[in-house]
């Protein structure tokens, strides 16, 4: 006897939610040490020890090649026009350039292009990267959802070289992302959600 349609509906749900889930879920063990820590920089390992990063200037930044809005002119502080205090503002110019790199992430990852999406990680996410298991949860993700899915709602909090990142994937709710981490690297944002 064959499922009910209703069946099938709810099946469908949970192989795409338990997909949705195992495509993070793979993509953290595969680049990050699976503790929530984001980076070496703020204690988290990552594969660095801080005194890879360490300026020695007692600030909270201990890395003195990234690009910080304090040196080029814009605030990093503050609100946007009618916001409520809590969103920073953000050069026009980066927070465009922060909307495209999440585009193009997005769209490398369901070509799939694995080495284009995964050139658009993190030099820190590059390093603990297993591009054969991104490559198979790429190829996943796509099998299940469709290829060419775009990125839509981007809503981008910057603050320095350091943003979070609120998106959706095509119309669909369970590749939805929230508070994304990306940083800027010699001038370029790079995905940091390893």
């Amino acid at each position: 006897m064959a499922p009910s349609t209703g069946s099938r509906t709810r099946v469908n749900r949970a192989l795409a939610a338990l997909l949705a889930a195992t495509f993070l879920t793979v993509t953290a063990a595969a680049c990050g040490d699976g503790n929530g820590r984001r980076s070496g920089r703020d204690g988290g390992g990552g594969g660095h020890s801080d005194d890879d990063y360490d300026d020695f200037d007692d600030d909270d930044f201990d890395d003195d090649d990234f690009d910080d809005d304090r040196f080029n002119g814009s605030s990093g502080g503050g609100t946007s026009s009618g916001g409520t205090g809590s969103t920073p503002t953000a050069d026009p110019a980066q927070r465009a350039a922060l909307e495209e790199a999440v585009a193009a992430y997005v769209a490398a990852s369901f070509v799939p292009a694995p080495d284009d999406a995964a050139g658009l990680l993190s030099q820190r996410c590059r390093d603990l990267l297993d591009l054969q298991a991104f490559t198979v949860e790429l190829l996943g993700a796509v099998d299940e959802h469709g290829a060419g899915l775009a990125a839509r709602d981007i809503r981008p909090v910057i603050t320095g070289h350091t943003a979070t990142v609120s998106y959706g994937v095509a119309d669909i709710p369970a590749l939805a992302v929230e508070g994304e981490p990306w940083i800027r690297e010699n001038g370029e944002w790079f995905n940091d959600g390893c």
